[in-house]
């Protein structure tokens, strides 16, 4: 009984462990591409998204204007201009009659306030959301 193979041994050759220069330089190269890529756009929807969210504040604020009106609330009617009126939702106002209750309030700091001021149109005694910004 035989315990070794009589087939013969084939040397290995020594190769080094590791990644030559060139392929570190293009795995480098490759990826710098590509986060670039991502970094534009994660930037991009980053603005999207800064833009979409005054939008959607200012489309709040016009509605809860109009909801505390229709509750009852006339301190909104009788504010001086758009400012006033979203100074007045950010602060926040009752309703009246059955929804004095209620409160129709947005919390919003003055930088929000003055981003959806653009949005926002007050004429008839009536916050209006007109989203063009102008």
């Amino acid at each position: 009984m035989r315990l070794y193979s009589t087939l013969p041994i084939r040397l290995r050759l020594a190769r080094p462990a590791g990644f030559s220069l060139v392929e570190v330089l293009l795995s480098v190269a490759v990826i710098g591409i590509i986060s670039g890529l991502v970094i534009a756009q994660v930037s991009s929807l980053s603005r999207e998204a800064a833009e979409n969210r005054k939008k959607f504040n200012a489309q709040l604020v016009a509605s809860m204007a109009a909801n505390a009106q229709a509750a009852g609330n006339q301190s909104i009617a009788e504010a001086a201009d758009a400012e006033a009126a979203v100074a007045l939702i950010a602060d926040g106002v009752f309703g009246g009659g059955e929804f004095a209750a209620t409160t129709y309030r947005l919390a919003l700091g003055e930088e929000e306030r003055k981003e959806i001021l653009p949005l926002l149109v007050f004429g008839g005694g009536k916050l209006l959301y007109t989203g063009d910004g102008g």
